[in-house]
């Protein structure tokens, strides 16, 4: 018995055209790769793990994937490499919220009021 074919959905065929289209846009840039290295690890981190791995990607990652690939954006963008910066754009103010949470100081009480609240009245 074989099994029934399996169809395509919204998201595979998404994630299809970012791949296909990163991958035309780094062919285009002859000798990119070498250069590139985070948009290049991308490319082969897309086509093995899907697009869920962009949200693993580390903050400083993320600024990088997103520097080299403004630099080599062309005009008009094609839809899957749109789509992709989209994608990194979310993931990147998420961990840049997620950073800030980390490094933000606790929220503390005004001196007067830390006081004032402690002592009772007679």
């Amino acid at each position: 018995m074989s099994r029934p074919e399996r169809r395509a959905t919204p998201a595979d065929l998404q994630s299809m055209l970012v791949s296909t289209d990163l991958k035309a846009l780094l062919d285009r840039a002859k000798g990119s790769r070498p250069v590139l290295k985070h948009l290049a690890m991308l490319e082969i981190r897309l086509r093995l793990e899907g697009p869920a791995m962009i949200d693993t990607l580390p903050l400083e990652t993320l600024r990088k994937v997103v520097e080299q690939l403004e630099a080599v954006l062309p005009y008009p963008v094609p839809q899957g490499v749109a789509a992709l910066r989209a994608r990194l754009d979310v993931a990147q103010v998420a961990r840049e919220r997620e950073h800030q949470a980390k490094v933000a100081p606790p929220p503390t009480m005004p001196a007067g009021l830390a006081s004032s609240s402690c002592r009772r009245r007679a």
